[in-house]
């Protein structure tokens, strides 16, 4: 296993339907199915691949979806008897629990999108929207760019992103890209992503195709958090890079993902005045990534002394990384860099920070 990475997985896809109808032939696939059996979902049909698009049918979906005008749209709920069996993962969005009125539940889309990595036949991008969300209200995007070894549906089933988003500020909706060129692989090659404004361009196309998002453009979105574990370093750097997206991002969390300091300057150095005054945040949580971590540790510490910048809002955990971050230390803490050898139990410290982290850091933006 790579240090950059996650477990490995093999990608499965589903037995298909023995059943003519369109809607029957989309295949759930076995690293993803999980995840998706307590939320509501949508399916569309209007821009479905052909066979020699991507050399078969039998491709691993949850959903393909398009907002043509030949869209059509089935709700399903999955059967509670499934659900039930992983009822913990989706803590607080069960459909057999009792929602105030009138409130949304939580819904997840897996998606085809022009802007994307390659033709390499899985959904490019997945997006969920929390329960109670509302479209009449600004929306916040916290965006996770996953390691090696997984893919986007994948790393949300494993680290149980639904579940620990739910601790964000209101309405915000959860973007997970599948940025790699050939998704799983231990490589950073992100393919036509690479391209300028090709992220932009990709989250402007899911705005317009998601239920409950269209017709918001990506300029009237104010507030954008990324968090990336491990190899996401590489789509984050272009992320950060990019004119359109850089300036509204206010939160960047590395989980081990260090591995470019030089990568991350740009946006620090620029967002300095803001960071120390704790109008953006920024998090360093690692492990593997130690040295590097320290590097750019210092080379924060030398901006803020450069500019007579306060550092009141700097925590430097070093001494306790058997012990989790917590909610409370965060607390008026704007620039945190915390070392953490803990585990899940399941996989070393590298491996669990998307399980033990992602909840206290989505909670930490209220």
């Amino acid at each position: 296993m790579s240090a950059r990475g996650t477990h490995p997985a093999n990608e499965s896809t589903a037995a298909t339907a023995q059943d003519s109808n369109l809607e029957s032939r989309l295949h759930l696939s076995k690293d993803t199915q999980p995840a998706f059996n307590s939320l509501e979902l949508y399916r569309g049909f209007s821009d479905l691949p052909k066979p020699t698009d991507q050399g078969s049918a039998n491709l691993p979906r949850v959903d393909v979806m398009d907002t043509g005008s030949a869209l059509k749209r089935e709700t399903i709920i999955l059967a509670q008897a499934q659900e039930r069996g992983n009822s913990k993962d989706f803590q607080g969005d069960r459909p057999n629990q009792t929602k105030p009125e009138g409130e949304a539940p939580a819904r997840a889309w897996e998606m085809n999108l022009k802007h994307n990595s390659d033709r390499h036949g899985h959904p490019d991008a997945l997006v969920y929207l929390p329960r109670g969300f509302d479209p009449g209200k600004p929306v916040n995007l916290m965006i996770y760019n996953h390691g090696w070894n997984t893919t986007a549906g994948k790393s949300y089933r494993d680290a149980k992103l639904g579940e620990q988003i739910a601790g964000a500020p209101p309405n915000t909706v959860l973007v997970v890209p599948e940025w790699q060129q050939s998704p799983g692989a231990e490589s950073g090659r992100q393919g036509n992503l690479s391209k300028p404004g090709m992220y932009a361009g990709m989250l402007q196309e899911i705005l317009d195709k998601t239920p409950g998002l269209q017709g918001k453009k990506l300029k009237d979105i104010e507030n954008i958090g990324i968090i990336s574990h491990s190899a996401g370093y590489n789509p984050t750097e272009k992320m950060l890079a990019d004119g359109t997206l850089g300036p509204k991002v206010k939160s960047l969390t590395l989980l081990d993902s260090a591995y470019n300091p030089a990568g991350m300057e740009g946006w620090l150095r620029t967002n300095a005045t803001a960071l120390a005054r704790g109008e953006k945040r920024f998090t360093n949580i690692y492990h593997g990534t130690s040295g590097e971590s320290q590097r750019q540790l210092k080379t924060i510490k030398q901006i803020l002394g450069e500019r007579s910048l306060p550092q009141e809002g700097l925590l430097v955990d070093q001494g306790n990384a058997n012990r989790p971050l917590q909610p409370e230390q965060m607390a008026n803490k704007s620039i945190v860099f915390k070392r953490s050898d803990v585990t899940d139990g399941k996989q070393g410290p590298h491996g669990s920070m998307p399980g033990l982290y992602v909840k206290t850091i989505a909670s930490s933006l209220r």
